[in-house]
């Protein structure tokens, strides 16, 4: 069986797309398409989809849209040390949304009650509970009200939310948001549906090969600071988990499985009409070496303490060697074959 089973992939996630779609373009909404996630200018990448909207409270002279849908995948590194498979909690996911200004004082309260009539027809089996709270804070230098309705299930699952934002200045928006991963688990009981991901290997790293392929499609360069350096970031994080999860026959060695993976998670965002600026192919290969030079530079700073010349000569290096082979020429005999020791079998990787 292939990583990917495509009858699985097109129909649950096309099918849960058209029905959130239809629903509330019956009711009068345009849907928009995403955004780049790195169009944001309050964050380091967009992290909701009310980002879409950001000029309209940081520039007076913009003026809100009415209310439209619109699926935006977004990314949210603070989640790494919180990833789980059920329910999903992703550090990269699509945040399905309702935003816009209100037209009138009862839309915020009809939107409400629209979704979560929507839910509740494709959960089927799951009642759907709501709780309202108030909140004060601030997004740059525009301090604001939120009036928010959350969305749970009679288990206690946190859904979404519904959010009426009243900024100080008298603008009103409208946030309708859910985690489009999450509403696929409740309608499917499989965040990964269309996927055969192993259960033999840990979530986190199909989360970091999510997140890797979705920075590296949008076109962010690695680099030490700024947006680069969560390509940097999620590349050691994933490196690392790759390397624990190494054990005979383990499917992670497989290069045809790891092109499939990245081919799948490129494909699933492409669902959502999402603009890349990679293409596929460039994607595999720049993800591939960035990881190269993740599992390159780990080997050669736990070959060498931080006091040794080699360490303190690191930056002379060059990490980006297309094999493990050429990387090793850089060294004496000697600290090339202690280099050698500590980097794992991963052909993929090691190998052209």
């Amino acid at each position: 069986m292939t990583l990917i089973e495509r009858e699985r992939y097109e129909s649950p996630i096309i099918n849960l797309i058209k029905g959130i779609t239809e629903s509330f373009e019956g009711k009068g909404l345009t849907l928009k398409p995403p955004r780049n996630i790195r169009e944001s200018k309050a964050t380091l990448f967009m992290a909701a989809a009310i980002q879409q909207l950001e000029d309209c409270w940081l520039e007076a002279s913009s003026i809100p849209p009415p209310i439209y849908l619109t699926f935006q995948p977004v990314l949210r590194s603070q989640y790494i040390t919180q990833v789980e498979k059920n329910p999903p909690t992703l550090t990269s996911f699509v945040n399905v949304a309702t935003i816009g200004a209100p037209n009138k004082e009862t839309e915020f309260d009809e939107l409400v009650e629209e979704w979560k009539s929507l839910l509740e027809s494709i959960f089927r089996d799951v009642k759907i509970e709501t709780r309202e709270s108030i909140y004060e804070g601030c997004w740059g230098n525009a301090e604001f009200t939120d009036k928010v309705i959350k969305f749970t299930t009679t288990g206690q699952i946190e859904v979404g939310d519904a959010v009426l934002k009243t900024f100080r200045n008298g603008l009103r928006l409208v946030d309708c948001g859910f985690g489009f991963e999450r509403l696929l688990y409740l309608s499917t009981k499989n965040p990964l549906e269309g996927i055969n991901f192993p259960s033999t290997l840990e979530f986190k790293i199909f989360d970091y090969f999510r997140s890797l392929t979705l920075l590296i499609a949008s076109g962010v360069e690695p680099t030490q600071k700024g947006q680069g350096y969560r390509v940097r970031l999620f590349s050691n994080l994933l490196t690392q988990e790759v390397i624990k999860s190494l054990k005979p026959n383990s499917p992670i060695i497989d290069p045809t499985f790891v092109e499939e993976l990245i081919n799948h998670v490129y494909n699933y965002f492409l669902a959502f009409q999402y603009p890349f600026e990679a293409d596929l192919n460039n994607t595999i290969s720049i993800l591939i070496r960035e990881l190269r030079r993740s599992l390159f530079s780990n080997a050669f700073m736990k070959s060498f303490g931080p006091e040794t010349k080699l360490r303190r000569n690191m930056g002379t290096f060059n990490f980006y060697s297309p094999t493990l082979e050429e990387f090793l020429k850089q060294f004496d005999k000697k600290s090339a074959q202690t280099i050698r020791n500590n980097i794992p079998n991963i052909p993929w990787l090691t190998t052209i």
